[in-house]
Formats: structure tokens, sequence, C-alpha cells
């Protein structure tokens, strides 16, 4: 497959950003009206299997990415030596 026609399309205008709470009494941020964004995200993460494979494969990605840039770090390092 010729990866010049490899086009992917991510549409944000959808994305709902969580309002965030600043208390000065507190010593963490609220994420969410109730607190509950993490909820909402687990929430959709276990009851559609889109969304879950989704996350899983951009997790994938950002793994994998890790594990490059890691395999290059110790790779530099020997040749330093």
């Amino acid at each position: 497959m010729d990866k010049s026609k490899n086009i992917r399309v991510v549409n944000l205008a959808d994305y709902e950003r969580p309002t965030i709470h600043e208390v000065s009494n507190k010593e963490w941020v609220m994420y969410g009206d109730n607190n509950d964004y993490f909820d909402v995200i687990i929430e959709r993460y276990l009851g559609s299997p889109t969304n879950a494979r989704c996350v899983n494969g951009i997790s994938d990605m950002i793994f994998g990415l890790m594990n490059r840039h890691a395999a290059l770090t110790v790779a530099a390092t020997k040749k330093m030596r």
C-alpha cells in the first residue's frame, strides 16, 4: 500500500473538554462538574468496543514510540562508551 495515500482524519469538533475548578482550600483540581471526568472516560472505554479499540491503538502507538526512543538511547549510550 502506498503510504502517501494513507490519510487519517480526526474530528475534534465533538471533543468535550471538562470544566476545571480550582478551589483554593483544596490540594487538588476538580475535573468535570462533579469531579467525575475520569469516571466518564472509563465508562465510555468499557461501554464501547470502538472507543476501547481507539484508546488501545493510541496507547500501543505511544508505547511503541517510547520503546523505540529507549532503544535508540541505549544504542547511543553504548556508542559513547
